[in-house]
């Protein structure tokens, strides 16, 4: 009997235990923006346990149903399956044919004779201007693009040189089409930066980290020769001064005489690297790094077979001229030095320092002026000038700065008379410079330039190339009229950008801005109006009407009906056990979110609540999401798959090994693998096999697909493929 009364209380304990269990662990905290309807409920959520898979457990509908998350002690990294040594053969396939590109880094300038022509390396191409009329530069002609992009260009007499990161391309100048006369073998894709080297009748062209290439600039149909084991080489009265590299370190070979091989009749042998910076006949002037108890060495070489070392305890300096009696070196600041009496001990007259400074370069002298370009600022900002030292007074240099330009890394520099050609990697500017105290802008020439960050739409490429200050650019979509006409929308250095319609949506200093690209309007929502903590947006996504703003901590829902007036929604802020958010994929009304611990599942369905679902515990960072089918696709350092069939119970099915981040062609997934485009056959999505890739000589990211073409944006341009099926 008394079995049966404990028995009876013992079940009575428990069931008034059930009914009366009411505490929740931490949710998610939201900020709703306006008044909040009823949602349906949704599954609750139960964290990674022990076990391989999640859980779910149904909550109780109410009118304001409460995410549940039931805390365990510990979290158990979902198991990866161990990549095959290789992804699984199809015989599916794709074929990608090259039809069109625009855009890229500008590398190299070239200028004809007459002062009329330019030529420049932009990308895999080369250009040509017709630049008579300084204030309407015009496109006369382009290459087709070459496998890689250019690296720089050189001019001697009646031919053109462009370098390729592993060869040289000969043209033969022409006032309508270059005529391409000799492409080398493929050499060794290190080069350093001397390239060409002119002395007398012959041209030494880099072709490798120690080897060159020698022409007759007269007919270079074919090299001549090949100096191996070559540096740096330098051209000096009566010969050569090459660096050669040993085992040991470097020499400095001193060579005479127009035949080759050169004549090597002395060398003098160093350790550390160095570059010869300026040449006072008969001496070198040598930047030196890693020479024990120095930084710079002078070299006598009148005597080219005994050179005497007169000094290594010169200062170590970014670059120098020789004017007159003066060295002029430039390192940090810029010093002028007396070397009338002892070149081998210059004398400091003056010195003018200015901070931050990033580099200099020399341009031109004009009578006691000398013209410098010169970039300053941090890691935020870099400016660019052209600026004038005044030697008026030696002991007192006057600093003067005339001109900016725009904050884009400059490339070349060419001076025609009285015209100076500055190139950057997004344009070509045209100054007057008959005086230098009052330079003028002439003409510009805008590219599309290289392309880090673009979007494509159905009616246009936009383009945000990655310049120190970010320029947007938008360039017609019509093949035909590639590179077509370039405009400029200054933006800041953010992270997040997004295009809806006619709509640019970009991240500013202070918050998001909304251009309207038709009227110019624009509006902007600071960030602390955004997330609660005053976040940084990471990434935009649309969805139904509302735009998905992702910061590292939050996830703000913004109303588009107006889209150059946005409404916040509300703010949906992650909870402690996800780090940092990163990428966010939306497939019908769920979203993941990829961060530093693992992938946050939220239902969407009702855009003022968002309720989470589901989480994927990984342990590690995720990102590059991707939906196909009922496949998850992510990974930083893998092609992680994901069956995604049930959300709130997300399983890992497979590691490939290569992470990859792409867009859905039909049944196929086109992406980059360390930069070449690589295609995947997905019509069985959790089973992903790889079936081409593509190089394009630079690292490539997919822009997007539209119709049939494949836009593929780089630091070499925009390249559009057309897709069609393998045979």
């Amino acid at each position: 009997m008394r079995r049966f009364i404990l028995w009876g209380l013992f079940l009575f304990i428990i069931a008034t235990l059930s009914a009366c269990q009411t505490a929740t662990p931490e949710t998610a905290t939201q900020r709703p923006v306006s008044p909040t309807p009823t949602i349906l409920p949704t599954n609750t959520l139960v964290p990674p346990s022990p076990t391989p898979s999640i859980t779910p457990t149904i909550a109780t509908p109410t009118a304001t149903p409460t995410v549940v998350i039931e805390p365990t002690a510990t979290r158990t990294l979902i198991p990866t399956i161990t990549p095959a040594p290789t992804i699984p053969p199809s015989s599916r396939s794709l074929d990608l044919t090259l039809v069109a590109h625009t855009g890229g880094a500008a590398t190299g300038l070239a200028l004809a004779d007459n002062g009329r022509l330019a030529y420049l390396t932009v990308g895999p191409r080369l250009l040509l201007y017709d630049v008579a009329d300084r204030r309407n530069p015009q496109l006369r002609w382009q290459s087709e693009p070459f496998a890689q992009p250019f690296v720089t260009l050189v001019k001697e007499g009646e031919y053109i040189f462009g370098r390729l990161p592993d060869r040289w391309v000969v043209w033969q100048i022409s006032t309508t089409t270059p005529i391409m006369v000799w492409e080398s073998q493929p050499e060794a894709a290190k080069t350093s930066a001397y390239f060409y080297v002119p002395l007398a009748d012959k041209l030494y062209l880099r072709a490798g980290i120690e080897s060159w290439l020698v022409f007759d600039s007269r007919s270079p149909q074919f090299p001549l020769a090949t100096v191996t084991q070559a540096g740096n080489i330098q051209p000096v009265s009566g010969g050569l001064i090459i660096e050669q590299r040993t085992a040991e370190g470097y020499d400095l070979l001193f060579a005479e005489g127009q035949t080759l091989p050169a004549n090597v009749v002395s060398q003098m042998s160093f350790t550390g690297s160095r570059q010869i910076i300026a040449i006072h006949e008969p001496y070198l002037y040598v930047s030196a790094t890693n020479v024990q108890n120095s930084d710079g060495l002078v070299i006598n070489f009148a005597d080219f077979a005994q050179p005497d070392l007169l000094s290594d305890e010169l200062p170590l300096y970014f670059s120098a001229t020789v004017h007159d009696n003066w060295l002029i070196t430039i390192y940090g600041d810029r010093a002028v030095y007396n070397i009338a009496e002892d070149p081998a001990s210059p004398v400091l007259l003056a010195s003018i320092e200015y901070d931050p400074m990033i580099g200099y370069q020399p341009l031109h002298w004009q009578g006691d002026q000398l013209l410098l370009l010169s970039q300053f600022g941090d890691a935020g900002y870099v400016g660019v000038d052209l600026e004038l030292l005044n030697l008026d007074d030696v002991l007192n240099p006057e600093q003067q700065r005339q001109y900016r330009l725009p904050a884009l890394r400059t490339t070349a520099v060419e001076r025609f008379e009285d015209t100076l050609f500055v190139l950057q990697n997004a344009q070509l500017t045209m100054l007057d410079i008959v005086d230098f105290e009052e330079i003028q802008e002439l003409g510009r020439v805008e590219m599309a330039g290289p392309t880090s960050r673009s979007l494509l739409t159905n009616a246009n490429v936009f383009i945000a190339a990655h310049n120190y200050n970010y320029f947007a650019r938008l360039i017609p979509a019509q093949l035909s009229e590639w590179p077509g006409e370039v405009t400029q929308i200054p933006i800041s250095a953010g992270h997040g950008y997004y295009l809806h319609d006619d709509i640019l949506v970009l991240v500013s200093d202070g918050g998001v801005e909304f251009h309207d690209l038709n009227t110019n309007e624009v509006n902007s929502l600071q960030f602390n109006e955004l997330f609660a903590q005053g976040g940084w947006v990471r990434q935009f996504v649309f969805w139904q009407e509302y735009l998905y703003a992702l910061d590292h901590m939050a996830l703000a829902v913004l109303d588009m009906t107006d889209p150059i007036n946005p409404v916040l929604v509300t703010n949906y802020e992650k909870t402690s056990r996800e780090g940092w958010w990163n990428n966010i994929v939306i497939n019908d009304s769920v979203a993941f979110i990829a961060g530093t611990e693992g992938i946050t599942v939220l239902n969407l369905s009702n855009p003022v609540e968002l309720a989470e679902v589901g989480f994927i515990y990984t342990g590690e960072y995720i990102g590059n999401l991707h939906v196909v089918g009922t496949a998850l696709y992510g990974g930083q350092h893998n092609f992680l798959v994901f069956d995604i069939s049930d959300p709130a119970q997300a399983q890992l099915v497979k590691t490939i090994g290569t992470p990859l981040n792409g867009h859905q062609f039909e049944d196929f997934l086109i992406g980059t693998i360390d930069g070449d485009i690589a295609v995947f056959d997905v019509a069985d999505p959790l089973n992903p096999k790889l079936v081409k890739e593509v190089s394009i000589g630079t690292r490539g990211y997919i822009m997007g697909i539209r119709h049939n073409q494949l836009y593929v944006g780089s630091n070499a341009g925009i390249y559009v493929f057309e897709i069609s099926p393998a045979d």
